[in-house]
């Protein structure tokens, strides 16, 4: 006799794809998770049980917390480096981090930055070309001193 299990909620999938979109995960990656949190018995998202849609939950979740901190440590070191620069330290007046020219900076940075976001909104994938650009300048910058 088969158990039956209930399906998904409505509350789960926004939460599911609302945490995939963050993760910059795509259809393939969350069918590919689908398949391994339904123990190889659907690829579906659609079709995962409420059990089985609450443990893949907890682990985006997760995966999200590890990004944020990589974000953030990210972001932490890029302001800096910029506010450290030999030549055109990116500090206010007081000596604090001047983030309208952090911002401006970052936003033109070139193909690194092709959407010309400011810095709090790069997603994880894309502070790594901005942090490796900001490192190299730096780099570049303080081994002509």
């Amino acid at each position: 006799m088969l158990h039956y299990e209930k399906p998904r909620t409505a509350e789960q999938n926004r939460k599911m794809w609302s945490l995939a979109n963050e993760l910059g995960y795509t259809t393939e990656d969350m069918s590919a998770l689908a398949y391994s949190y339904s123990n190889e018995r659907t690829a579906s998202t659609k079709e995962l049980t409420l059990s089985e849609c609450n443990k893949l939950l907890e682990y985006m979740a997760g995966e999200a917390t590890k990004q944020k901190k990589g974000r953030d440590k990210m972001r932490k070191k890029i302001i800096h480096l910029l506010c450290t620069l030999a030549q055109t330290p990116m500090v206010d007046a007081v000596g604090n981090a001047d983030y309208e020219r952090i911002n401006a900076y970052v936003q033109n940075i070139g193909s690194n930055n092709p959407k010309k976001k400011i810095l709090n909104y790069l997603y994880y994938d894309e502070l790594l070309p901005v942090l490796n650009q900001v490192e190299a300048m730096y780099k570049k910058q303080t081994k002509g001193e």
